[in-house]
């Protein structure tokens, strides 16, 4: 009688087993790959104003003023993981740029912008990195860092 009892009770432990393995396979065909996001950001044109002859000569000898400058013009119509990486150079350089600012053109509205661009930058870092983030939303931090990066040239201008 206790043989009879074993059968239907082994039957049944299979039968779980082959169930709970058929739906691990199925979880892991489900999860294979991502979808990559394919939306390009910064796609407004935009273009640093002009600096007068007076303003270049200033920021010639200023090495990371023209990789800041470089990099800026770089992050247009790119990939939301290339602006992140973009905007975290960024931020480095405008941090060195605080650090490195010239007799000439240390005051205080210059170093009040530069911490404005260095507050938007972390802002388009932060909204890049978000999860549930929306491209008008990431549009938005964007269009304000180079608003502020503007008005940096024109202030040393």
């Amino acid at each position: 009688m206790n043989r009879l009892l074993k059968i239907p009770f082994i039957a049944l432990i299979l039968g779980i087993c082959m169930i709970s393995c058929n739906n691990a396979n199925t979880a892991e065909e489900s999860t294979s790959e991502p979808v990559q996001d394919t939306t390009l950001y910064a796609t407004q044109s935009f273009s640093l104003p002009k600096l007068s002859i007076k303003a270049e000569a200033f920021v010639a000898d200023w090495p990371i003023f023209q990789e800041f400058e470089q990099e800026i013009t770089a992050l247009q119509k790119v990939r939301l993981e290339r602006l992140t990486q973009g905007a975290e150079k960024l931020l480095v350089q405008a941090d060195s740029l605080t650090r490195t600012l010239p007799d000439t053109l240390n005051s205080q509205s210059i170093n009040s912008r530069l911490k404005v661009i260095d507050t938007r930058l972390k802002l388009l870092i932060q909204a890049s990195k978000k999860n549930n983030a929306t491209p008008p939303e990431i549009e938005t931090q964007i269009t304000e860092t180079q608003k502020a990066i503007g008005h940096l040239w024109f202030q040393i201008n």
